[in-house]
């Protein structure tokens, strides 16, 4: 089964995920994403930032298991 998600959706975990942990006092994913999220800003302009934030969300819900969730879940 092919799964799809809104990159609104995509976003939105991220960021919440990354707050929350950052706000427990675990600033590891805070430091990850901006790693790869700062960069951006520095090398595409204005128009071309949306497509590559929106590959990056999608890369971080992957790496950091969120899709896997949603996959096992449906899965069940």
């Amino acid at each position: 089964m092919e799964l799809r998600f809104q990159p609104a959706l995509l976003q939105e975990v991220i960021d919440s995920f990354v707050e929350k942990t950052e706000r427990e006092g675990d600033p590891t994913y805070y430091k990850e994403f901006h790693e790869l999220a700062d960069p951006i800003y520095e090398k595409f302009t204005l128009d071309d930032r949306e497509s590559e934030f929106k590959k990056l969300y999608q890369y971080m819900f992957g790496t950091w298991g969120f899709s896997d969730i949603i996959r096992d879940a449906f899965n069940e």
